[in-house]
């Protein structure tokens, strides 16, 4: 981590070597059913995360992206985990009220079709979430909130066959003791 003027820069590396990892859709014949087992081999994750953020008179950025590099016990990419993913969120305070708005990207992934047997693997394409709140003070202790999430109403899976959420607003009271 490193801290200039207004400016705070991170990065992270690292490497792991996983044992034992638990494979939770193996299929167990004498029960004639779904189980868990542990697979074989090693699996193998590297990467590198980084983060940057300023802060100014009532306000701030935060930008930042990660790369993963992960592999399964057989050597192939493994499922359900983005190479590259990245965010950018603006804070600010005009008169009074809190203004965020942001972006939060996520790569192309691969999963499994179960549909098929045995299953295949499929590629889960990126996408693009954008987010902003308002909050505004309506009372000495009491703050309104609106908060907007996925408000491009992107279409997107983390795992095949399992929609994420739309478009969806949300209002909320805070109230300090």
């Amino acid at each position: 981590e490193h801290a200039r003027g207004r400016w705070t820069h991170a990065l992270t590396l690292y490497r792991d070597r996983l044992e034992d990892e638990i494979n939770g859709f193996a299929f167990d014949p004498v029960r004639g059913g779904f189980t868990s087992v542990n697979e074989s081999g090693e699996s193998h994750r590297e990467g590198a995360e980084w983060r940057s953020s300023a802060g100014w008179q009532g306000g701030a950025l935060q930008v930042g992206a990660s790369w993963l590099d992960a592999e399964s016990g057989d050597g192939s990419r493994a499922i359900r985990r983005p190479r590259r993913q990245a965010f950018v969120t603006v804070d600010q305070l005009v008169g009074g009220v809190a203004v965020q708005a942001g972006a939060f990207h996520v790569g192309a992934q691969l999963d499994q079709d179960f549909s098929t047997w045995p299953a295949t693997r499929v590629r889960l394409d990126d996408y693009t979430l954008v987010h902003a709140a308002l909050t505004f003070p309506v009372g000495e202790r009491v703050r309104l909130g609106l908060r907007g999430s996925n408000l491009l109403d992107e279409t997107y899976e983390d795992i095949l066959g399992y929609r994420a959420p739309g478009r969806a607003w949300y209002v909320n009271l805070g109230v300090d003791f």
